[in-house]
């Protein structure tokens, strides 16, 4: 559930590294980068529907744990943890984001569900599936229709 700031940046991963010496003074930087891959999902409203301030996102078939290596800042998919659902934070009306470990989902998943006003979309991934890649945003614009 990452639907409060708090449980968001939890879920989070940052990493540096820097190789210094003896011989090394004074101040050492460190060039942090995001570990985590991030999920936006931008909703717009098809059609003579309304505003979508309810809608409830959430990002399932997904795996939330992972194995980190401090060494080298890897993260890989804790095996047994896929097909969770996470709850993502909503940044303002109609946009959301979450935080994934990097991962493959495979072809015709239900990655994303949007809850509105009674009913439920779906947005299933592509015949080549999805990659989420560590440091990287993928960003969903999706129009939902009442059809």
């Amino acid at each position: 559930d990452q639907r409060e700031e708090d449980a968001f940046v939890a879920s989070d991963f940052i990493w540096a590294k820097e190789t210094v010496s003896k011989e090394t003074a004074g101040e050492v930087a460190l060039h942090f980068s995001h570990r985590m891959s991030r999920i936006v999902v931008e909703l717009s409203p098809g059609e003579g529907m309304g505003s979508l301030q309810d809608a409830e996102v959430q990002i399932a078939c997904v795996g939330k744990d992972a194995l980190v290596n401090l060494q080298t800042g890897g993260i890989r998919l804790q095996p047994g943890s896929e097909d969770v659902r996470i709850l993502p934070r909503q940044l303002a009306d109609g946009r959301f984001e979450a935080l994934v470990p990097p991962q493959f989902v495979g072809a015709a998943e239900r990655l994303i569900q949007v809850s509105w006003d009674g009913k439920t979309w779906s947005w299933v991934t592509p015949v080549g599936g999805c990659t989420f890649q560590a440091g990287e945003t993928k960003t969903f614009h999706l129009i939902l229709e009442d059809k």
